[in-house]
């Protein structure tokens, strides 16, 4: 196993030791000791993320792809990749795209240059701060309890955390946004701080650009929660105000989105700083109280497995098997320790993250064909009623405390080695992923050949063009001076054709992936090929 591994496991050897020997009391009572493992936990949490952040999940998600693309065309002229200016929402391939990521993408793409590590980075670092949010979230005191760190520790080795973090998809910053929005909520109430409560409103503002399901969990949980803050007196008025004007002034672009695109207004809505684009088909209709039904087996699905492999391998889980006892007994406990918090008329972390879980499950269940991906921010109280449940069984068990971390430790090593070293090889252009560097040595072939028409099938995504945009780095005005779409499918632009004819043209340069069965064909009408892997590349001469 590579040397990075080894040293992975090395701390998470460390941090159980230490978490061992001094928690005892379920308390640390060394503040150099807490702190020591808190730095552990973190750099550990970084090491995960970046190690081969560039290769692993190998290729290119669709859906990555065409958000790279978008990030790189605001990098270097301020639309995306159909000309829009600045826009609150992407079209990307018809049914649109939450925008925050491309924007922060935007930034590192100027920094470092277009590259699948560059794309990745704000996913890392967004998740990194939130992971110490989440700790600061749940910390309600100083006495150093355990707890945080268990949550803390939980959610770095968690492979939902891991997988999601990793790679670039638009939902999945919903998970830290909402976490960080949440941490600072919290200490506005507290500390009761208008500059606090106008940064809460900013963040939550900024969250509902991570993902369109986070307009019905941001509205719902800031209102319950305020309501129930004024109902026990502990808010101000102007305070909600504070925090409502940036949040209601951020999410405005989007309700304008919102009405445009569902038929209310009809309007060209093109402003001095952005954009607000109409969709080529609005997917509105996802949501509706007849899924419900269908999705009473959610957390199955959640849990084990969503047939998307680049969400959860079956093997292991999203939380690990071994989480779901403890799952189902935090949950009872946090409901409980809800109930009471109610009663004492108090708010608290525990409160806010039961209210969280009830919210976004109704929402889950209202949308159609739920998966990881969609039901994300779930999470966030997954992984609570998770460390709920271990301390708990450690609070009344010291000898558990040794089994559980064994537990865990085994399954973090054993998911890592899957990870890293093999599911590499089983993704290869796999389901709505591309094997970029295979694409873009085949791509480096057909140079040679510039006034040939290139036929291009990369196998999975039903979106080859936007991988053709990568490698040529080309100018989205002039992309837009040749494109042809048919029915929201891009069929061909400059030399790129991406509907492979019945009648072979022997004039052209074909790029197949390597069980097209067109291959035989070529081969068979005296076409020479080139291998790249994932691809061929065929031609004469």
């Amino acid at each position: 196993m590579n040397i990075i591994m080894l040293w992975i496991g090395i701390i998470a050897i460390i941090i159980s030791s230490i978490f061992i020997k001094n928690s005892y009391n379920l308390r640390i009572k060394s503040p150099k000791i807490y702190g020591t493992i808190l730095g552990l936990l973190l750099l550990g949490g970084g090491v995960i993320l970046t190690y081969k952040l560039g290769k692993v999940p190998y290729g290119v998600h669709v859906d990555e792809a065409g958000m790279a693309y978008d990030a790189f065309s605001l990098s270097r002229y301020h639309v995306d990749r159909w000309l829009n200016y600045l826009p609150v929402y992407f079209i990307n391939y018809g049914g649109g795209q939450s925008a925050l990521y491309a924007y922060l993408a935007a930034i590192f793409v100027k920094l470092f240059g277009l590259s699948t590590f560059a794309v990745r980075l704000p996913s890392v670092i967004v998740s990194l701060i939130s992971l110490y949010c989440f700790y600061k979230l749940v910390k309600e005191d100083d006495q150093r309890s355990i707890f945080p760190l268990i949550l803390l520790s939980v959610t770095i080795i968690c492979p939902f955390h891991i997988m999601k973090s990793r790679w670039g998809l638009d939902c999945y910053l919903l998970f830290p946004l909402l976490i960080i929005s949440l941490y600072t909520f919290l200490m506005a109430i507290k500390k009761e701080q208008k500059i606090l409560f106008m940064l809460a409103g900013i963040l939550f503002g900024i969250t509902l650009y991570t993902y369109a399901i986070s307009y019905i969990i941001v509205a719902m949980l800031v209102a319950c929660i305020c309501i129930y803050l004024l109902t026990i007196k502990k808010i101000k008025f102007i305070n909600i105000i504070y925090m409502g004007i940036p949040l209601f002034l951020l999410a405005l672009p989007l309700m304008l989105l919102l009405l445009n695109n569902s038929g209310i207004l009809s309007l060209n809505l093109d402003f001095k700083f952005f954009s607000i684009p109409k969709l080529w088909f609005y997917r509105g209709g996802e949501l509706s109280i007849s899924n419900i039904f269908n999705n009473l087996n959610i957390f199955k699905t959640l849990l084990i497995n969503d047939n998307l492999y680049y969400n959860v391998f079956p093997q292991f889980g999203s939380l690990y098997y071994v989480s779901i006892p403890f799952l189902i007994m935090g949950f009872i406990i946090a409901v409980y320790k809800a109930i009471v918090t109610l009663k004492e008329k108090e708010i608290n972390a525990n409160l806010i993250l039961t209210l969280l879980f009830l919210i976004i499950l109704i929402c889950v269940l209202l949308i159609s064909s739920p998966n990881i991906n969609k039901a994300n921010a779930l999470f966030i109280s997954l992984l609570y009623f998770v460390a709920l449940g271990i301390y708990f069984c450690v609070k009344h068990s010291k000898i558990s405390m040794v089994i559980i971390c064994s537990c865990y430790l085994i399954s973090f090593v054993t998911f890592s080695h899957y990870y890293f070293v093999k599911y590499p090889k089983e993704i290869q252009n796999s389901y709505q992923f591309v094997a970029k560097n295979d694409f873009d040595k085949a791509l480096d072939i057909t140079q040679d050949f510039k006034d040939k028409m290139i036929y291009i099938n990369d196998g999975s995504s039903g979106q080859t063009y936007i991988y053709t945009l990568l490698y040529e780095k080309m100018s989205p005005y002039e992309f837009n001076q040749t494109v042809k779409i048919e029915n929201y499918l891009v069929k061909s632009y400059k030399n790129y054709n991406f509907e492979i004819p019945e009648v072979i043209d022997t004039n052209a340069i074909y790029i197949l992936y390597k069980e097209d069965k067109m291959i035989n064909e070529l081969q068979k009408n005296d076409f020479q090929i080139i291998d790249c892997n994932n691809f061929k590349v065929l031609y004469k001469r």
